[in-house]
C-alpha cells in the first residue's frame, strides 16, 4: 500500500498530460501510487498513458467511458490504496517536491487535511498570473472544532479569497470516504460541496502557504457562449441545493453560513444573466422567454429573493429587485441602459489614453 495516492482524471488533454505525469513520476517522494482515470479521451491520451505505464508500474490505469470529472474522481479514489488521496488535474503540474514537502507536514502533525497554495499560469513558459490565494490565515494546524472557525473558512470559501480546489489539498483516505465524494450532474462548485462536507467528517486541517500546485489557465479559449452561462445558472442552482442539505446537516454553525452561501450564488447567477445579455445570441422576446424560465425553477427564485442587496451599488441591486418582482421587460430595459453607459464609460477612457 502506497501512502499516497494521486488521481488524475484524464480527458482529452493530449496536449499537456506528459507535462502533469512527468511532474508526478519524478516526484522527489517516491512511495506514491498514481491512478490515472481515462474518462472516455478521444485523442491519444490514453496512448500516452499507456506509454507512461510501461516506463512507471506506479501507474494505474482505468478505463471508462465519458462520465465527467466527478464521476472520474470517484472511481480513482474507490481504485487507489493509499493512506493519503491528491488530485492532480490532467492540464496542470505540480512541483517536483510537492508529496515531499506536504506528507512532511503530515508525519509531524498527524493531521486529516493538508490544504497548500498554487500558482496560475497561461503557457507552458511557465508565465505566472497570479500566485496563490488571500486566505489570510496563519501558517498552523486548525481543529474544526474550534469556534468560528468553520463559519471563518466558510465566508472566505464563498467570496473567493480561499480556493478550496481539491487539487490543494492532502486527505486522509479514511476521512475522504466518509463523504459522498463527488456529487455528480453538478459540474459547477464540485470542489466547494466536497470541501464543506469534508469540513463535518475531519478533526484537523493545516494550512501552508507553499505554491506547490500550477493551475493552467488557457487564456486563448476564455470565450464562453450564453448557453454555457444558462447551464452554469441551472448548475448553480443544483450546487446551491446540496450546500444548504450540507449546512443544515453538519453540526456547525448554520445562519451566518446561509446567508453568505446566498449572497454569493446570488451573485454568481445575475452576473451570468448579464452575461446571457450581452452576448446577443439569444433576441430580446427569447431573452424575456430565459428569464420566465429560469425564474420557474424550483430554487432559483429563493436565493434572487434572499439575496442581501442592501449594500450593493444600485446597478447591482437593481436587477435582483426587477427579477424578485418578474419584471422581465423593464429588467432588459435596464440592461440596455447599463450597457450604453458602458460603452460611453470605454470610449471616454480610450479617447483619455490618446
Amino acid at each position: 500500500m502506497a501512502k499516497v495516492s494521486i488521481i488524475i482524471p484524464v480527458y482529452n488533454t493530449e496536449k499537456f498530460l506528459k507535462r502533469c505525469l512527468d511532474s508526478i513520476i519524478n516526484q522527489t517522494f517516491k512511495d506514491i501510487e498514481i491512478v490515472c482515470v481515462n474518462d472516455g479521451s478521444k485523442d491519444n491520451s490514453l496512448n500516452i498513458l499507456k506509454e507512461y505505464h510501461q516506463k512507471d508500474n506506479r501507474i494505474l490505469i482505468i478505463n471508462q467511458e465519458n462520465s465527467g470529472v466527478s464521476a472520474a474522481r470517484n472511481a480513482g479514489v474507490i481504485k487507489s490504496s493509499g493512506e493519503y488521496i491528491m488530485f492532480v488535474d490532467s492540464d496542470d503540474w505540480i512541483e517536483l517536491d510537492t508529496v515531499e514537502s506536504v506528507y512532511s507536514i503530515i508525519e509531524k502533525s498527524n493531521v486529516d487535511v493538508v490544504k497548500f497554495n498554487c500558482i496560475t499560469d497561461n503557457s507552458y513558459k511557465n508565465e505566472e498570473l497570479e500566485k496563490g490565494d488571500l486566505c489570510g490565515l496563519e501558517e498552523k494546524e486548525f481543529s474544526t472544532s474550534q469556534n468560528g472557525f468553520v463559519e471563518l473558512i466558510n465566508t472566505r470559501v464563498l467570496s473567493g479569497e480561499l480556493y478550496c480546489s481539491v487539487c490543494l489539498l492532502m486527505i486522509r483516505k479514511e476521512a475522504l470516504l466518509k463523504t459522498s465524494l463527488f456529487v455528480k450532474g453538478i459540474p459547477y462548485a464540485e470542489d466547494c460541496i466536497l470541501f464543506n462536507e469534508l469540513l463535518d467528517k475531519i478533526e484537523t486541517i493545516y494550512f501552508t502557504d507553499k505554491c506547490l500546485y500550477h493551475y493552467y489557465r488557457n487564456l486563448s479559449s476564455c470565450t464562453k457562449s450564453s448557453k454555457y452561462y444558462v447551464q452554469n445558472i441551472y448548475s448553480s442552482a443544483r450546487a446551491y441545493e446540496k450546500l444548504i442539505e450540507i449546512i443544515e446537516n453538519d453540526k456547525f454553525e448554520k445562519k451566518n453560513r446561509v446567508e453568505v452561501t446566498n449572497d454569493r450564488f446570488g451573485r454568481i447567477i445575475m452576473g451570468s444573466l448579464f452575461l446571457i445579455y450581452l452576448d446577443k445570441q439569444k433576441t430580446k422576446k427569447e431573452f424575456i422567454q430565459l428569464l420566465d424560465e429560469l425564474m420557474s425553477d424550483k430554487t432559483i427564485p429563493v436565493i434572487i429573493r434572499n439575496t442581501d442587496i442592501r449594500k450593493m451599488a444600485a446597478h447591482l441591486s437593481i436587477p435582483f429587485k426587477l427579477l424578485n418582482k418578474r419584471k422581465f421587460k423593464t429588467l432588459v430595459m435596464f440592461y440596455d441602459f447599463r450597457n450604453i453607459c458602458r460603452n460611453i464609460k470605454e470610449k471616454l477612457y480610450v479617447e483619455e489614453k490618446k
